[in-house]
């Protein structure tokens, strides 16, 4: 039996690019369930709608504040405490960001997995666990429940921003700096808990780097075809670039993209 695909979604209907990416799911044969806080239009035919206070109470739920620049009203923050709670207490599931097209099914889980993004970092838009209460995912929460406490992989600047916080009383949601309890807190984690073995390449969730992420949405003059994707189970589009540079993500982007041959070529609409 495939693992469960489980997510989040906050605010509003979906747009294309999470409608298809949620198909594409369904299309390889997962059972794909998507946590919500209230009404969400546009969901892709065979998914299954979850009350997310199962998990968090919608009362914890939070928005980056202004010390987050560009990242000022990103649920990202609180989504990351979300996966680890979500993860811990289920089993046979991978928490996967709805902004991942599933390129072939996704396989079965040993202990646990994830991918790295590079040499120095573990994403966490793709987190599989075999079994429920894995210990990870209680440090991880910890973490989440107090992001103040300094880490031993924080640099200067994050020591000086935690301090600042906690010295000042803005050691709360509305000053956590961006990316502070996502792959940096999860790369920290795993490297604590010597668990750097269940790393997957790059290549199997992440085979287009954040840095190239317009080769996704644009005709790409490196060259970069469907077959550069042949050893890849995911892609993740990086869908916070889109954000940050206000592209609609209901949009039909240029039909020779990768992003749309793709959609084409697993019939990602009919869902």
């Amino acid at each position: 039996m495939l693992p469960e695909i489980k997510t989040l979604w906050i605010g509003g209907d979906l747009s294309r690019l999470e409608r298809v990416c949620l198909a594409s799911f369904i299309a390889h044969g997962h059972k794909v369930t998507l946590y919500t806080y209230g009404d969400v239009g546009n969901i892709p035919k065979g998914v299954v709608l979850e009350d997310a206070n199962k998990i968090i109470d919608s009362s914890k739920v939070f928005q980056y504040g202004k010390a987050t620049g560009n990242g000022k009203g990103s649920y990202a923050g609180f989504a990351n405490y979300f996966r680890y709670k979500m993860l811990y207490e289920n089993e046979n599931t991978y928490w996967v960001d709805t902004d991942v097209i599933c390129l072939k099914p996704f396989p079965n889980i040993e202990n646990i997995t994830f991918g790295e993004e590079s040499h120095d970092f573990i994403n966490n838009a793709v987190i599989g666990t075999e079994k429920k209460f894995n210990h990870l995912f209680l440090e991880l929460c910890e973490y989440c429940e107090n992001p103040f406490v300094i880490q031993t992989w924080d640099n200067w600047k994050i020591v000086l921003k935690k301090l600042y916080g906690r010295y000042y009383g803005r050691n709360h949601t509305d000053y956590i700096p961006w990316g502070l309890t996502g792959p940096k807190a999860l790369t920290g984690f795993v490297r604590k808990l010597n668990l750097d073995y269940h790393t997957q390449d790059s290549k199997k969730f992440y085979p287009i780097p954040s840095s190239d992420w317009k080769a996704i949405f644009y005709p790409d003059s490196t060259g970069l075809l469907e077959e550069d994707l042949k050893d890849s189970f995911g892609l993740h589009l990086w869908n916070e670039h889109l954000r940050r540079n206000d592209i609609d993500k209901n949009k039909i982007f240029d039909r020779g993209s990768l992003y749309e041959k793709l959609i084409s070529r697993l019939e990602l609409e009919k869902y």
